[in-house]
């Protein structure tokens, strides 16, 4: 049992992080700090939203570098405080505002640092980033983030590969996977299509319209082909405008966000991961998709390789290219025994290798390693 206090400045939904830190606080004390309410939310009492300064990435982050002598000091004597209240032993950071204002001050107040590093190739500041990795313990989710970071010239000693991890007893007991708006529009014959579904976490117009076009592609050759989308989508009327464009009006299915997602994979024939450079909701999206045996068909990136293998747990097609996906939806939507196939080893591997407890477990000999 450690105590740890878990420092978060990053502004956007990660709720596989929730999960994660959820399954951690099973085994440790937990205090969370941070200047996202979302994430805030789901830990109260123990959190406490803070101020961490601009985000370094915005081109306004040379404020941030401005002020950074000043977070120095004042929060050198709110880790004190913290520190001797919850005899903290640990802190886990993940945005990169409270990598550079805490290592430092860790180290001085002889506190473990962690660094749980999100996928994400946004890294304008790595050589920054090298200089405090020094004082820390660095977490990532798959081996192409070890491998970017060490081809960057972080120390591979200090780089462990918790894995993506699942939380595979969630959701099983959710009792209708339809909101009444999709119960209302979805016949008896929605159940009989070939059903594609996707997750989107993400803005890009061009990387759904993309995705459109190539289920457009397909409804000659799939003439019960349809498409179920899950998510938030930035602008609905443009989106309507587009599927109308490209005459897809009685094949996509919009949902919106959901919840609990966990159910709708059992009406998927075939899960898409839409985006062209997943992040890491794309990624737990995927490994669920593959835990209800649902093949799966990806573009090709390296973040999806450690589960992804082509033709066994799943499909590659080329980046943003529409042809590269019809092709292989076309090519696949038949052979019902290779779908089956690629369906089930992708459950065992899910099964056997990313889930929850290992996770956490993984994540654990970091907390422990001396």
């Amino acid at each position: 049992m450690k105590n740890i206090l878990v420092i978060n400045s990053l502004k956007e939904k990660n709720k596989p992080l929730i999960g994660f830190f959820e399954a951690l606080k099973k085994n440790n004390n937990l205090f969370f700090r941070g200047s996202d309410d979302y994430f805030l939310e789901k830990f109260k009492p123990e959190a406490k939203k803070n101020f961490f300064g601009p985000k370094v990435d915005d081109s306004a982050g040379f404020i941030f570098y401005f002020l950074l002598l000043g977070l120095y000091f004042w929060r050198f004597f709110s880790l004190l405080g913290v520190k001797v209240k919850n005899k903290i032993e640990i802190i886990i950071c993940i945005g990169l505002n409270e990598k550079i204002i805490f290592t430092p001050l860790a180290k001085i107040l002889g506190l473990k640092i962690i660094w749980l590093e999100i996928p994400n190739r946004k890294r304008n500041q790595k050589g920054l980033l090298r200089f405090f990795s020094r004082w820390a313990k660095i977490a990532v989710f798959t081996s192409a983030q070890m491998e970017n970071l060490i081809a960057s010239g972080f120390k591979k000693a200090n780089i462990f590969n918790i894995s993506l991890g699942l939380d595979l007893t969630a959701n099983i007991k959710q009792e209708n996977i339809f909101s009444p708006l999709a119960v209302a529009d979805k016949p008896y014959q929605f159940f009989k299509n070939f059903s594609i579904g996707t997750i989107i976490n993400f803005d890009d117009n061009f990387q759904l319209e993309n995705l459109l076009r190539a289920v457009k592609n397909c409804c000659n050759v799939i003439p019960n082909i349809q498409l179920v989308i899950i998510g938030k989508i930035a602008d609905r009327n443009n989106f309507n405008w587009l599927v109308r464009k490209i005459g897809l009006e009685r094949r996509v299915w919009f949902v919106g966000e959901q919840e609990n997602v966990a159910k709708w994979f059992e009406n998927f024939d075939l899960y898409v991961v839409a985006s062209s450079r997943p992040e890491l909701a794309d990624l737990e999206a995927t490994i669920l998709a593959m835990s209800r045996g649902v093949p799966t068909i990806a573009y090709y990136d390296p973040f999806l390789a450690d589960f992804l293998l082509e033709g066994e747990t799943g499909f590659f097609v080329s980046p943003i290219n529409i042809d590269s996906m019809t092709q292989k939806i076309i090519a696949v939507e038949p052979d019902k025994r290779l779908l089956k196939k690629v369906g089930e080893n992708g459950q065992i591997l899910v099964n056997n290798y990313f889930f929850r407890e290992k996770q956490i477990e993984n994540f654990s000999k970091i907390i422990n390693y001396k």
